[in-house]
């Protein structure tokens, strides 16, 4: 994932870009700290350590731990959604399953990726488990437009006679095995052998389950124009 770049346009002068670089390092830190121990285990001692900050600068950037757990989740979200758009920009015209696939791939890499790109999914693993309130906050500006995009997929695979039932358990049967990729990874390790989420592992992993998805979406549609006559 690439960072986010910090505007430094030509009206920013020089005492504000200090400032601005502080905020970049308190968001960077406060997105790795969060998402290693959770919102209530951080300190802002150890976030403002790990971005050579004073701790006066959590209350001048952020007012306090909240607001800055709130902008670092808001921050790393955004990155998550720059690096890997949910659409991939594929046309609303291609064929359901390349749509699907595409929407799965991204999914994949979001929650699933190594290093600095495993934070956004760290953070929201945390945040289900930790729970703040911040998803629910967060749900319409920063979800809504994803889940969105799933939902047309869905509708294209089962046709207009689906019910919103079926619409609901279509959503679930995709998303559900990534969320259970993120979620359970220790727990499959334990009984099955290691899964690999490097590049290619994450390639495999999309490819199946984008297979398995449409295949049960297809058989879903079938059953829906059965029990419409």
């Amino acid at each position: 994932m690439t960072e986010i770049e910090i505007s430094t346009t030509s009206g920013t002068s020089s005492d504000e870009a200090p400032t601005l670089e502080t905020r970049h390092r308190l968001l960077e830190a406060a997105g790795e700290i969060f998402a290693e121990h959770g919102f209530k285990a951080a300190t802002i001692r150890d976030i403002c350590a790990r971005a050579n900050a004073n701790v006066a600068a959590i209350n001048y950037h952020f007012r306090d731990k909240e607001g800055l757990y709130r902008q670092t989740f808001d921050y790393w979200v955004q990155a998550a959604v720059q690096e890997y758009p949910p659409d991939l920009n594929i046309r609303a015209g291609d064929p359901p399953q390349t749509r699907l696939h595409a929407y799965i791939w991204s999914f994949v890499h979001r929650a699933l990726s190594a290093g600095r790109n495993a934070i956004h999914g760290k953070l929201i693993a945390r945040e289900m488990v930790d729970y703040t309130g911040i998803l629910e906050q967060q749900m319409d500006a920063l979800m809504r437009p994803s889940s969105e995009i799933l939902a047309q997929i869905i509708r294209d695979f089962l046709g207009p006679q689906a019910s919103d039932e079926d619409l609901r358990f279509g959503y679930c049967c995709v998303v559900g095995p990534i969320v259970f990729h993120r979620q359970a990874r220790y727990v499959i390790d334990r009984f099955l052998p290691a899964g690999q989420y490097d590049p290619a592992g994450l390639e495999r992993l999309t490819d199946y389950l984008t297979t398995t998805a449409a295949a049960g979406l297809r058989q879903a549609s079938h059953q829906i124009q059965a029990r419409s006559g």
